[in-house]
């Protein structure tokens, strides 16, 4: 369970969310297991109470064996006005719990399509999970029925080698390319590097994915 990039980082908690999803997507049950975070805390030196205070913290992770699908359903303040209430009661239903595990979440950043879910990892519209529960096989990377067009599946970009350097090493980031970006920026005037990061159609990380361009330029 506990990968070559682990073992290379020991002592590097601020990778520490990382090595519990590493271990957890790995899980067939979906869960950490004790002995899996005492290898991490063994290959890293991050202490086990540590794991387990984080662990318990985040409602992304679980100390508990799962089903094969999870189900997460938004219950914060925009999904909520939406009605995701009345899907919660939908989905406690033993059907759905024979194939699921349904999890009431805080907010999945999806405030612009509320009321949202997600079904394993998957963005979804709320309305959509009661057809998913019963056709599980409609379930692949990039399904959506609504809201598709800003939630396709993509290739990372900036976090492309996130597990291939040393995130506290510049010098790896510079063999990579890092900082040219940068370089270029500072020799142009702010007008043109506003209307380069406009055409680059960059959202911001909230729900709503406004435009990065258009928050620089107000």
């Amino acid at each position: 369970m506990v990968g070559g990039y682990m073992r290379k980082k020991t002592g590097s908690s601020r990778l520490l969310l990382n090595f519990l999803h590493e271990v957890q997507n790995q899980s067939p049950e979906k869960y950490l297991k004790h002995e899996d975070l005492l290898k991490v805390s063994k290959a890293t030196g991050i202490p086990l109470w540590r794991l387990y205070s984080t662990a318990s913290f985040y409602s992304m992770f679980s100390l508990k064996p799962r089903k094969k699908h999870i189900v997460r359903i938004c219950s914060s303040l925009a999904c909520y006005l939406e009605g995701s209430e009345k899907y919660i009661n939908i989905f406690k239903n033993p059907e759905c719990y024979d194939k699921y595990t349904i999890e009431e979440s805080s907010c999945l950043g999806l405030c612009a399509q509320a009321p949202s879910a997600m079904v394993d990892e998957i963005p979804v519209s709320l309305r959509d999970v009661e057809g998913i529960l019963r056709n599980p096989e409609k379930i692949k990377k990039g399904f959506l029925k609504q809201g598709s067009e800003n939630f396709k599946s993509f290739n990372p970009v900036i976090m492309k080698n996130i597990q291939e350097i040393n995130p506290e090493s510049i010098e790896d980031y510079i063999k990579i390319g890092g900082y040219e970006g940068f370089k270029k920026a500072v020799k142009m005037l702010p007008e043109n590097v506003i209307d380069i990061i406009k055409n680059s159609e960059l959202k911001g990380r909230g729900g709503a994915g406004f435009p990065t361009g258009l928050k620089w330029e107000t």
